[in-house]
């Protein structure tokens, strides 16, 4: 790995080839888009720093993406209960003015509803839902079985359905 050499077109590379999965599991923590880049930001920069730590080049994901959970983890538990209610931002409908009020109270919904799951099924319902992966995929990044993403999700789904029922966009 050219990059542990201080290469920094190579560090590019390796920043173009996980960041968007990196923002995925930061924002499956944090449930804030700004935040889970700060994070990334954040975790891109050590990982310059300590790149000839990694003894294993073909271990550079899972180590860089533990490195993003621990950063999301680290500035979630940082957060004042006050900031907590951050919302997901979903694009804003500009129709109408009953528009936005409606998008607003789903983001909030929503948003609350995904911080109810665990850990491990909020970044799966990310990955899935956000960034269009497999559950073969959601596996290999997660360390789990295929069928353990495809329950998880499932329960995932059925535990949002609820918290979301009664809830009507029209």
């Amino acid at each position: 790995m050219q990059a542990r050499e201080g290469n920094a077109d190579s560090f590019c590379e390796l920043v173009r080839r996980h960041e968007r999965h990196a923002i995925g599991v930061a924002f499956a923590i944090t449930g804030n888009a700004s935040t889970a880049g700060d994070v990334v930001q954040e975790a891109f920069l050590q990982v310059w720093r300590k790149l000839s730590d990694l003894q294993n080049a073909d271990r550079f994901g899972p180590w860089f993406f533990q490195i993003v959970r621990h950063r999301a983890l680290d500035r979630t538990r940082r957060k004042s209960a006050s900031q907590l209610d951050e919302t997901i931002e979903l694009p804003a409908n500009c129709e109408s003015p009953d528009n936005a009020i409606e998008t607003h109270e789903l983001q909030q919904r929503l948003s609350g509803a995904l911080s109810k799951l665990d850990e491990i099924s909020r970044h799966a319902v990310v990955m899935r839902h956000f960034e269009n992966l497999s559950s073969k995929e959601i596996a290999a990044r997660l360390s789990l079985s295929v069928s353990a993403v495809d329950m998880r999700l499932s329960r995932a789904r059925e535990a949002l359905r609820e918290s979301l029922a009664g809830f009507a966009v029209s």
